[in-house]
């Protein structure tokens, strides 16, 4: 069986731990399964809700915490054989380049296997600049889901975040605009920025 790679995302007002395999299919079925609701698009799995979890949460956003990621292997291990998913990227603009009549800049960001064009509104954007990157299918933890779209018309494949949106304490990075990581992150490029906060923060 191949291996399915996934993010969650817990719900607290409803108590439920959604997993999510990171494509676009419609919900055609939704099926419970050893308590847990299945959502389908034909007999593909596109998603999980495991509510009431053993595990408690005092936040929405637990993408690549390794406790919840052990816990949900082993809660949906009987219908599909997953690995985790990095979802929040450290990143690196390598052009940044502004949209003629708009606040926006289309750059090109170097996430350590792949190179992904990504449309940002922050004023402090720029060449060379260490970001954190929201790849499509991630969740802020206002439960927004990221999804590659268009901005103005312009393709864009992930969101540049700032510490506000992912709920980060202020002072541990700058609060305005978009995350500025120092140059010590340059060697983490491609890797989880989440694991990295986590050790440096936790």
């Amino acid at each position: 069986m191949q291996k399915r790679k996934y993010g969650i995302y817990y719900n607290q007002q409803f108590n439920v731990l959604m997993v999510s395999f990171n494509n676009d299919l419609a919900v055609t079925e939704v099926a419970e399964v050893n308590n847990l609701t299945v959502l389908k698009h034909d007999n593909e799995i596109v998603a999980i809700n495991i509510f009431n979890p053993e595990l408690k949460f005092e936040r929405g956003l637990v993408s690549e915490d390794p406790k919840a990621y052990g816990y949900v292997q082993k809660v949906i291990a009987d219908l599909v054989e997953v690995e985790q998913d990095v979802q929040f990227k450290i990143g690196k603009v390598l052009s940044c380049q502004p949209i003629e009549g708009t606040h926006l800049s289309l750059c090109e960001v170097n996430l350590g296997d792949e190179v992904k064009q990504i449309v940002c509104g922050a004023k402090n954007v720029r060449q060379d600049l260490l970001v954190v990157v929201a790849t499509p299918g991630s969740f802020l933890p206002n439960g927004l889901k990221i999804e590659a779209g268009k901005l103005r018309g312009i393709d864009s494949y992930g969101m540049l975040c700032s510490a506000r949106e992912l709920e980060i304490a202020p002072g541990i990075y700058n609060d305005q605009g978009i995350i500025e990581l120092d140059d010590k992150f340059t060697s983490k490029v491609g890797e989880s920025f989440w694991g990295t906060h986590y050790e440096n923060h936790q």
